[in-house]
């Protein structure tokens, strides 16, 4: 991060940009009995295997509201604060999405004679939400080897988690998300194990 000011540790506390308030994680691991008690070719094909996850949800990251480009003759200043106008309306009215994310007439560049009132962290980023699963199973083939067949599926439910929102009032994107996480991803492995 660029300090607007670095010397002053009041003018700049506020929430670092790596900060989450809020992470939920979970693993869990269940062995599936459904057929343990199945006989010949069923107890073959369907015993044994054991299902797993990840599933994670977390708050986004703190922004900070800038309008760089402004408060020298050639506009070369960078990482200046803009001015916070309305604090109790940094969002937009209705559904906010990737197009608005923060309501761009709640901002406005602060004057050259003095900074922005924008503090450190203003506006909530958005969160994060990942579910990932994994399916295995370990085939005996013989006393010393056994075969394990493993199916991963990452970001299952191809949620969309959004990043990367234009912090910069003077870029005509501010407010708008620009990226987001991988999709759905699906990966199948064999492992000999001996």
């Amino acid at each position: 991060d660029n300090p607007e000011d670095p010397f002053n540790q009041k003018f700049n506390y506020g929430p670092a940009t790596f900060d989450r308030a809020h992470v939920f994680a979970l693993t869990y691991t269940y062995t599936l009995k459904m057929f343990s008690r199945t006989r010949g070719f069923v107890k073959a094909v369907l015993d044994g295997y054991e299902v797993s996850g990840i599933t994670r949800l977390q708050s986004g990251p703190y922004l900070t509201v800038t309008a760089t480009g402004t408060g020298t003759a050639n506009g070369a200043l960078g990482n200046r604060r803009a001015d916070c106008l309305r604090s109790d309306q940094l969002f937009p009215n209705g559904e906010r999405g990737p197009n608005n994310w923060a309501d761009r007439t709640a901002f406005q560049a602060a004057p050259d004679t003095r900074r922005g009132t924008c503090g450190v962290g203003t506006v909530l980023g958005p969160g994060a939400q990942t579910w990932d699963f994994s399916l295995r199973r370990r085939f005996a083939l013989t006393e010393q080897f056994n075969l394990q067949f493993q199916a991963d599926i990452f970001n299952a439910f191809n949620r969309a988690n959004f990043r990367d929102m234009e912090t910069n009032l003077n870029n005509g994107a501010f407010g708008q998300i620009s990226t987001s996480g991988p999709p759905r991803n699906i990966q199948f492995g064999l492992k000999l194990l001996f």
